[in-house]
């Protein structure tokens, strides 16, 4: 058993294996985890994920873990971004004790890794914080079974949207790009949307825009960000945008957790004719008295 912090681990590992599939068009993608070192205190541990994608060139590696400093690798790759994954990576690293880095050949591939020394637990117990952790994600909070829209275009964190909400019992409708969005908050109505603010063909900013231009109650629904722009003033920034607050990148289970609790099903009783252009409750929800 170790100590750890498993969940800033993942992580990492999320955005690292986000990364491969994004620029890997054939071969394969791994993730491997070894053991380096052993002592009495600490178990060494190196996660590796290689892909075979284009590869980076040697003169841009450096910056690769610095804010703000998005590398062109390919004019035909669709792909953006703030440049502050691969930072944040680096920052939950150093907190843990460890590092990260990236071995790769322009051409050939990657290999990004995490190295990691994390103590052993000698009692071989699961820590109180830990189990007080799961306990807490296990709880579908005092709301009830929200619709969630989540706009997301990389299938990793699809993947891992899904993973974190199965906790939380809600149902889920995952959409692309925010033209996706937009289109299925016509179709049906929904309590709350997740919307990543970087999307191919539309992104968070303009299908926000377009969702508070529709007639009805969707027009008002509970939108939040989600971003690896998670610097001062951004929240702000995403609020003059219409947008209702925002999540940052990696994501933190909890975090969300709290952040669906707040705005959930908060869409149906904004004014006092919510839900009447529509013919139905907002969100789909049994009809309730105001009293």
């Amino acid at each position: 058993m170790l100590v750890g912090d498993s969940m800033r681990i993942g992580q990492i590992l999320t955005n690292y294996m986000s990364n491969a599939l994004k620029f890997t068009e054939r071969g394969y993608i791994t993730l491997k985890m070894t053991s380096t070192k052993v002592d009495s205190q600490h178990l060494h541990l190196r996660y590796e994920v290689a892909d075979t994608g284009c590869g980076i060139a040697e003169d841009k590696i450096p910056l690769l873990f610095e804010k703000f400093s998005e590398i062109d690798i390919g004019a035909s790759r669709q792909h953006n971004g703030a440049g502050l994954g691969l930072a944040i990576c680096r920052e939950i690293a150093g907190l843990m004790g460890g590092r990260v880095g990236v071995d790769s050949v322009q051409g050939i591939g990657s290999v990004f890794w995490l190295e990691v020394a994390l103590p052993v637990d000698q009692s071989a117990s699961i820590p109180l914080s830990v189990a007080e952790a799961e306990t807490e994600m296990d709880r579908p909070g005092e709301i009830a079974q929200l619709k969630i829209l989540i706009a997301e275009d990389h299938p990793v964190n699809q993947k891992l949207f899904q993973a974190l909400i199965a906790h939380m019992n809600h149902a889920l409708t995952i959409v692309g790009n925010g033209a996706e969005a937009v289109a299925a908050l016509k179709r049906e109505d929904f309590d709350l949307v997740l919307m990543d603010a970087n999307m191919p063909v539309m992104d968070g900013a303009e299908a926000t825009r377009h969702i508070r231009a529709l007639e009805g109650v969707m027009a008002r629904v509970p939108i939040i960000a989600v971003t690896a722009e998670a610097m001062v003033g951004d929240r702000e920034r995403f609020l003059g945008l219409g947008m209702d607050d925002y999540i940052a990148k990696p994501i933190d289970a909890r975090e969300l957790a709290a952040i669906i609790t707040r705005y959930g099903g908060k869409a149906e009783k904004i004014g006092p004719d919510s839900g009447r252009e529509t013919g139905r409750p907002a969100g789909g929800q049994p009809q309730r008295s105001a009293g």
